[in-house]
């Protein structure tokens, strides 16, 4: 991935869980997200530039919701040495305006740095 990171990562207080949507086939953890992207740590290996439609499941209900609904692409995946999880690199490619103010809503309740 060559291209610059536009926003600043924000890690989360909690790390909630992320699936592929309207499944039960979980993808890992929220590792960090911003407006464009999130990263997410988890057991599955993601092939490079596949889409897919994923749910981040909220830890408390925001704006009467409990999930935030986007479909992302899969710019990195990476085995890690030392946990052996993989850290997936996912570019938001398309969102509801109501799915982005969540988003948002999230960093800025949740954010710890």
């Amino acid at each position: 991935m060559n291209e610059k990171r536009k926003l600043k990562r924000r890690q989360l207080l909690y790390y909630p869980e992320v699936y592929v949507r309207d499944t039960d086939y979980l993808l890992g953890k929220l590792a960090d997200i911003t407006q464009e992207g999130m990263m997410v740590v988890g057991d599955r290996n993601l092939q490079v530039d596949s889409e897919l439609p994923v749910q981040i499941i909220l830890p408390e209900t925001l704006y009467n919701s409990t999930r935030v609904c986007l479909d992302v692409k899969c710019i990195r995946c990476k085995k890690e040495a030392k946990s052996g999880q993989y850290s997936t690199g996912l570019r938001i490619v398309n969102i509801s305006d109501n799915d982005r103010l969540l988003v948002n809503r999230m960093i800025l309740e949740y954010r710890i740095s």
